[in-house]
């Protein structure tokens, strides 16, 4: 990987945020993570590998989480995991809404601090996945080391 090839993933938001090497696979049919997508009820793809067992994977939508999922008991490797979901009334998601979870970061919204994104408007939501995994094996209930993904952001058809 060349320094032209890290700073095109820059420019193209696939890039992701670890305090360990957790590695997360983030994408929705054939859009990557950073990318845009138009769907009426999106379908993401999570794969999650890390250097501890992941207590939990949450997806979160416009600052506020909407599905979380941890590993089943008896799983041969409980650092990995992986899983399917579909922002849809049927699946404890609602592909219609579109408001903002307040957030102790952004003041105005219409002028986020990060200068990168405005708000999005109805009816465009942004979604990434935030990973959480033990302290230890020898400490399976204390949370450790965190990662997450960039954004992928929906536009509804």
């Amino acid at each position: 990987m060349s320094g032209e090839d890290i700073q095109q993933a820059f420019r193209e938001r696939r890039t992701y945020a670890s305090t360990d090497n957790i590695v997360v696979d983030f994408y929705s049919g054939e859009t990557l993570q950073g990318g845009d997508v138009e769907a009426e009820s999106p379908t993401f793809h999570v794969a999650v590998r890390g250097t501890e067992p992941v207590l939990r994977v949450d997806v979160i939508k416009n600052n506020r989480v909407v599905y979380t999922r941890s590993p089943e008991p008896g799983l041969p490797d409980p650092r990995r995991l992986a899983f399917v979901w579909r922002d849809s009334a049927e699946s404890g998601g609602d592909s219609r809404d579109t408001t903002m979870h307040p957030s102790s970061q952004i003041k105005d919204w219409s002028r986020p601090e990060t200068g990168i994104r405005p708000r999005p408007q109805a009816p465009e939501s942004y979604y990434y996945v935030r990973v959480l995994q033990s302290f230890s094996r020898e400490k399976p209930a204390v949370e450790g080391e965190i990662a997450w993904s960039s954004p992928i952001f929906v536009r509804r058809k």
